[in-house]
């Protein structure tokens, strides 16, 4: 994924625009949350949140938050619009009710900086419209070894395998924990 827009040969602008899979979800039991912890970047901007799922009445949390659905656009897929906040910067405490484990298994929370724009069409055509490029389309990246024990030195080595498209010249790499 593109973390960064470049704009200028030596800045770059953070970018807001994540995707996060439900499927990484914890569920426990004797709880009705689907629980994750995740990250956007510190600065506070206003970004809008959407839920792509087929969960009937989903409730999203963030930290002290609380997200209703504000418009749902029907698909295949169905996407729901969750509204703006100016509140999350850093790690945040996501719970979901309303929705399954099987459920979240094809659903989204995506956070976006683009606030006028209305998602619609596959997982594929969000990744377009926020990034230039589908996570398909950018090839693949590994980095090995992917384990490693606290404390003691290691070499990791990075590849990059291309799609037929590849990524654009200039792109970075982000690698999240």
């Amino acid at each position: 994924m593109v973390d960064f827009q470049e704009t200028s040969s030596r800045e770059v602008k953070v970018r807001y625009d994540r995707i996060f899979p439900l499927k990484d979800a914890s569920s426990y039991p004797g709880s009705s949350t689907l629980d994750m912890v995740f990250f956007v970047p510190r600065e506070r901007v206003p970004l809008r949140l959407w839920l792509r799922t087929d969960a009937e009445r989903p409730e999203v949390a963030i930290d002290d938050e609380v997200f209703l659905p504000r418009a749902t656009y029907d698909g295949p897929p169905r996407w729901i619009d969750l509204g703006v906040t100016e509140k999350l910067g850093g790690f945040g405490q996501l719970r979901v009710r309303g929705m399954s484990p099987v459920e979240a298994e094809e659903s989204y929370l995506v956070v976006t900086a683009r606030v006028d724009e209305v998602l619609s069409g596959s997982l594929e055509d969000v990744e377009r419209l926020l990034w230039g490029i589908s996570r398909r389309e950018a090839g693949r990246t590994t980095i090995a070894p992917s384990r490693v024990t606290v404390g003691e030195p290691v070499r990791f080595t990075v590849r990059y395998e291309a799609s037929k498209k590849g990524l654009p010249p200039g792109s970075y790499l982000r690698f999240a924990v």
